[in-house]
């Protein structure tokens, strides 16, 4: 099984490594070659643009930032649905639009490709560590063909069912997540304002149900100060955007996601895409006056 893959930034080219230490054969392409130096130097080959990179392709893996990447890729120039193969599978990693990741499935279809979902959560050091967890939708039967290869991506893998429902769950983890952190540094500053040591509020936090993922791993990094997890607050505010568009087309109005995604909003116009998603922490400490600081706590997620 050749696979091909479209993406190289922080999560693409760890499951490119993942792929290739699990034995598969890859071919990659990127915007920026140097990104694919360790995987060519390990064996992988390199192609020049998506198309090429999908005709030689029994799996095409894309790992993109956005909806308008991914149709860039798949649609744009040189790319690669003309050149799908009749009997091979698009895998689509990205947090993205449903509608697009079913519209560019039907495309696929007509070529006589298969896609799947395989969304990703965890962030990226444990994708490093292979025990991300893999979030799968699509065909039950191309899902179960897939499984071993997405199992060598990540890690762990969740069927969610139809194609669409991979993309949906994603979204909404990554809202709780968003949502968990701004709670998480609130309720370290009432903890600050009242006196109480952050480093020992952080860890009974942990302890108790008002703990989350979010406060385990992204908040001690924001209180270090560094505010290193890794994950662009550009990103963060496509994928918060993402789930208000999702709610919208079901006619919910969510308070906390809205409250949320502005406040995201707020802090990306004030330190745009290359900051960090911790650094929605600042706007907590901006309105409370106080920084939230404590001794011991990691400077990085990786």
């Amino acid at each position: 099984m050749h696979v091909g893959m479209v993406g190289l930034g922080n999560v693409g080219v760890l499951l490119a490594q993942n792929l290739q230490q699990a034995g598969y054969a890859l071919t990659v392409h990127d915007l920026d070659q140097a990104r694919a130096a360790s995987l060519i130097e390990a064996g992988a080959l390199w192609a020049d643009t998506p198309a090429t990179t999908a005709a030689v392709s029994d799996v095409f893996l894309t790992c993109l930032p956005s909806p308008d990447a991914v149709r860039a890729v798949m649609e744009g120039k040189n790319g690669a649905m003309p050149n799908l193969r009749s009997g091979a599978t698009w895998i689509e990693t990205s947090t993205t639009d449903v509608k697009e990741v079913k519209r560019l499935a039907g495309l696929a279809a007509k070529r006589g490709a298969a896609t799947l979902e395989a969304t990703l959560t965890l962030g990226v050091h444990r994708m490093k560590a292979r025990t991300a967890t893999v979030f799968a939708g699509g065909d039950e039967q191309v899902f179960g063909a897939h499984e071993e290869l997405l199992r060598a991506m990540a890690g762990s893998v969740i069927y969610m069912g139809d194609l669409g429902t991979a993309t949906v769950i994603k979204v909404i983890t990554n809202l709780l997540a968003f949502i968990n952190l701004l709670g998480s540094a609130e309720g370290l500053m009432l903890a600050k304002k009242a006196g109480v040591d952050l480093s020992r509020a952080h860890a009974a936090i942990a302890a108790s149900y008002g703990g989350s993922y979010a406060h385990d791993t992204a908040m001690p990094v924001a209180l270090s100060g560094t505010f290193d997890d890794g994950f662009g607050l550009g990103l963060a505010l496509k994928d918060a955007l993402l789930g208000l568009d999702l709610a919208e087309q079901h006619g919910l109005d969510l308070d906390l996601t809205k409250q949320m995604a502005s406040i995201f909003e707020q802090v990306h116009e004030a330190r745009g895409d290359e900051a960090f998603s911790t650094e929605c922490v600042r706007h907590v400490e901006e309105k409370a006056g106080e920084k939230l600081r404590a001794a011991g706590f990691p400077t990085s997620m990786f």
